[in-house]
């Protein structure tokens, strides 16, 4: 009979090391966050001061982008936030009002909003906090009808965000 402790040391040896560590640090923000092993990530240099990093879900369908923002002060980087997102989306239709918010332990505004990009009705999760002294900007973006197969992954991902330990 095949105990439970050789089943899981089988099931161990199938994990590959980078299932074990799907976290990500962002030392540009001071966060580190999870994200699922399968999805794409890019990483750019917006300009001297913003850094992107994003990830993708292997269809597509969703994308989360971590940006730490140039401008020195959250009025201002909303400004910038509403100029991007004017020239990026159609039809924008918010779907909620900015509110202020804490997720873990992190202060921000977070907002969400529907348009048409690329001729795909999507929805949009805004997040702009303040991790400790640096503002991030966190956009959720989803094809509308994907909603429904990664909001539980989607949802992961935000729960995760927490500064770096110093």
């Amino acid at each position: 009979m095949i105990s439970y402790l050789s089943i899981l040391h089988v099931c161990l040896l199938l994990i590959s090391p980078t299932q074990l560590n799907q976290w990500h640090n962002y030392t540009e923000a001071n966060i580190k966050f999870w994200i699922p092993d399968n999805w794409n990530q890019t990483e750019t240099d917006e300009s001297e001061t913003d850094y992107l990093m994003e990830f993708s879900s292997p269809d597509e369908a969703v994308a989360i982008s971590f940006s730490v923002m140039a401008a020195t002060d959250l009025e201002a980087s909303l400004d910038e936030l509403d100029r991007t997102l004017g020239e990026q989306l159609k039809d924008i239709e918010m779907l909620s009002e900015p509110e202020l918010i804490e997720m873990n332990g992190l202060q921000g505004v977070m907002t969400e909003i529907k348009g048409e990009m690329a001729g795909q009705a999507v929805q949009m999760g805004v997040f702009v906090l303040d991790t400790d002294g640096q503002i991030l900007l966190i956009l959720g973006l989803a094809q509308e009808k994907a909603m429904r197969k990664h909001g539980k992954t989607i949802d992961k991902v935000m729960k995760s965000i927490k500064l770096l330990e110093k």
